[in-house]
């Protein structure tokens, strides 16, 4: 019994998280079709305070001129704490033409890790269920 309702439980959790990765994945590629690739300048970096495992994460506090002249200051919400960037770094970005205050830099993580982490949660709990059912029934 308690076999049953925990592999339910897991179950359910896989399929909320692989919608919610879903929805996620569709949301960045709608994004990411609005807008166009720039080249940026690291004007300042910011350090934020990390899990513990590899530090603080750096934030390189970007420049680039909008397609509207506007310039644009904004800091990356992509962080690592390996990035070696420093002041006056050129970077890629993205922009959304509707939000240029809305860029993000080019990086596979930046533009693609919370969709591939949550699809990876489901994919995990979805593998795992038929093995607690088994393995907690005997």
């Amino acid at each position: 019994m308690i076999a049953t309702i925990v592999a339910s439980a897991v179950l359910c959790e896989a399929a909320v998280v692989g919608v919610i990765a879903y929805v996620v994945y569709l949301r960045k590629r709608k994004k990411l079709a609005r807008c166009y690739q720039a080249k940026g300048e690291v004007v300042d970096i910011k350090q934020h305070d990390g899990d513990g495992e590899g530090g603080p994460t750096i934030h390189p506090v970007i420049r680039f001129r909008a397609q509207t002249g506007q310039d644009v200051v904004f800091e990356s919400k992509y962080g690592r704490s390996n990035w070696k960037v420093k002041k006056g770094d050129p970077l890629n970005i993205l922009v959304d033409r509707a939000h240029p205050d809305d860029a993000e830099v080019v990086a596979f993580m930046a533009q693609w890790g919370l969709p591939l982490v949550l699809a990876i949660a489901s994919a995990g709990s979805l593998v795992f269920a038929p093995l607690i059912y088994v393995f907690v029934k005997h």
